[in-house]
């Protein structure tokens, strides 16, 4: 029987597992893995949304008299709170797609893009989960970086599918480019609202609060670009759904304005990088005001607890319904004079 033994001077090393998974990346595979069902979802909920529209265009909309049709009830100051009124100078089915769903795919792509940032983040300190990974070996912007790598990958898978279902969707006069710019589009007006929410998920300690901030910019938004397109131009400059809709995707294929979405959310990202540094785990930028020392009989019921659970979210919803409906019958009566 005969032993082997190392040189001298040269140690055996055990067989090791190779090297470590870097933390970043398994937060994101992570934050994918929780996710597995939730952005499947909303990929093919907006993307079957969009194929279903396209597909009652086409039975609507098939010839061009019916087209004409349509844009002379669309020339109005209430039709153009929801479409810039230039595609309607180049009104063919492709240029359709572009000018009626953009504006309305925005605020559901910013909504998704929203929860899913405050799921990754503020839920987590909630719920105690990010103290406990932070125990471990990752960076201080590990978790914040990874929610933004996440919305990113849903915001891409979005742009891919939309991109492939718009070119199968058996619509003469779309080219490939002119799809890709369209699932783009969608893909950079929600990487803007995911930056956004990094931001009011530092602002304050709860979930509902940071989302809730974060989709009255989406309505701020959306009721700056309805305002340009009405009255002032220069209002839907200020709207990342404009830069959005003035890519004026299917007529004049602008590129450009995807570049001011991208330094927005690149922007907007850097700032909640920069305030995650400025508040405690779990705790907001905006300190939490002390409640009463007793509760109301209201509150002791399931109905009134609810209620105040849900108000801030109630109020703004509420708000802006409102604010869309002062909007709409302001212009319908401004259309009648």
């Amino acid at each position: 029987m005969t032993t082997v033994t190392a040189p001298a001077g040269r140690a055996s090393a055990p067989p090791g597992p190779g090297p470590a998974p870097s933390p970043d990346r398994t937060l994101i595979r992570f934050g994918l893995r929780r996710d597995r069902v939730r952005i499947p979802v909303w990929v093919a909920a907006l993307t079957l949304g969009t194929m279903s529209t396209v597909t009652e265009f086409k039975t609507l909309y098939s010839t061009a008299g019916e087209r004409a049709s349509a844009v002379s009830s669309m020339d109005s100051p209430a039709a153009r709170h929801d479409r810039p009124r230039h595609y309607l100078t180049h009104y063919n089915m492709p240029s359709m797609m572009g000018h009626q769903l953009i504006g309305f795919m925005a605020v559901l792509v910013g909504l998704m893009s929203v929860l899913i940032v405050t799921r990754h983040t503020r839920d987590e300190e909630e719920t105690s989960r990010a103290e406990l990974v932070r125990s471990t070996v990752v960076g201080h912007h590990a978790q914040l970086a990874s929610a933004l790598a996440v919305a990113a990958v849903a915001n891409l898978a979005l742009a891919a599918l939309v991109t492939l279902s718009v070119l199968s969707a058996g619509v003469d006069g779309i080219a490939t480019g002119e799809a890709l710019l369209y699932g783009l589009t969608l893909a950079a007006i929600g990487l803007v609202f995911a930056g956004v929410a990094a931001i009011t998920a530092q602002i304050t300690a709860h979930t509902r609060g940071a989302s809730g901030t974060a989709l009255a910019v989406i309505g701020v938004a959306y009721v700056l670009r309805a305002s340009g397109d009405v009255g002032n131009d220069a209002l839907s400059w200020l709207s990342p759904i404009g830069w959005g809709q003035r890519t004026y995707v299917f007529v004049d294929n602008r590129w450009w304005p995807l570049l001011l979405c991208l330094a927005l959310a690149a922007l907007t990202a850097a700032t909640g990088f920069v305030l995650s540094t400025r508040r405690d785990v779990g705790a907001g930028l905006r300190s939490s005001r002390l409640g009463r020392r007793t509760a109301s009989d209201a509150l002791t019921r399931p109905l009134g607890f609810a209620l105040r659970l849900h108000r801030g979210t109630l109020l703004g919803f509420g708000a802006g319904l409102f604010l869309m409906g002062v909007m709409y019958a302001r212009s319908s009566a401004s259309a009648t004079w």
